[in-house]
């Protein structure tokens, strides 16, 4: 276990993933607690001892190939929230699997000002749409501009937690 300040809370940020791809680590706690290569799964504790959450990716500064650095971590770190966690883990021990939904389209909050320039309050622009994905299929194209999910605005990329 390090020691460390959580900076930031509900962030996104992209991690490698499987074959050379990258993933989303979604509602991230940020910390400047160390995250180096082997020894994530750890535990991101409170001052209390409370579990906050499981560190899972840290920043590295890329190589002049554009490849990331070996150097270890550069005080930037993310973990997964201990409610996330236990609810993967709680689905992981009653299933032996882990579901995970799949919309099939990448989209940006708009900011404040560019909403109301466009005409809208709020909203998710619709920067890419996966062809034949569960998006295309419901109608929703590049360019599109969601502004309510199930009656509520549209404000995050981030799903709600049932």
């Amino acid at each position: 276990m390090t020691s460390g300040i959580v900076s930031a809370l509900d962030r996104t940020v992209e991690v490698p993933a499987e074959n050379d791809k990258s993933a989303l680590l979604v509602s991230a706690v940020q910390t400047d607690a160390a995250i180096n290569p082997g020894n994530s799964g750890g535990a991101l504790v409170n001052c209390s001892g409370d579990l906050v959450g499981v560190p899972s990716a840290g920043a590295t500064v890329p190589s002049s190939t554009g490849e990331p650095s070996a150097g270890g971590s550069i005080g930037l770190g993310f973990a997964i929230p201990v409610d996330l966690a236990k609810t993967i883990a709680d689905e992981l021990i009653s299933t032996g699997r882990v579901t995970h939904s799949f919309f099939g389209l990448q989209a940006l909050p708009i900011p404040e000002s560019a909403a109301a320039e466009a005409g809208v309050s709020e909203g998710l622009f619709v920067v890419g749409v996966v062809a034949d994905g569960p998006a295309a299929k419901a109608g929703l194209r590049q360019g599109d501009v969601i502004t309510k999910v199930d009656g509520s605005p549209a404000t995050t990329t981030v799903s709600c937690k049932s």
